[in-house]
């Protein structure tokens, strides 16, 4: 059963003590014809909101596929001819053998 269609007696006193409120404070325009200020406004707060999440998204995609470096660095020289290492290398363990 859902308490929403139970009766309330007629001689039943209110309990709104005013602490919480579920009142609506400003209601629509009467003609129904929305505010096209506060429209623009909202509007205008959507685009920048979705610019600033959808940035970091198309700057990743364009880092990642689109910016190539004009030259490869390599930071290292390969040694001609290889050196060989020694038979035996002095290595010690972490427990000193």
């Amino acid at each position: 059963m859902s308490g929403s269609e139970s009766p309330v007696p007629a001689n039943a006193a209110s309990t709104d003590t005013g602490l919480l409120n579920f009142s609506v404070h400003v209601l629509p325009s009467p003609d129904g014809m929305p505010d096209p200020k506060r429209t623009r406004h909202g509007r205008w707060q959507m685009l920048t909101i979705l610019v600033v999440c959808a940035a970091p998204v198309v700057a990743s995609y364009l880092a990642f596929f689109g910016w190539r470096p004009h030259s490869l660095t390599n930071y290292s020289e390969l040694i001609l001819p290889p050196r060989q290492l020694p038979a035996q290398l002095a290595i010690n363990r972490l427990d000193g053998s």
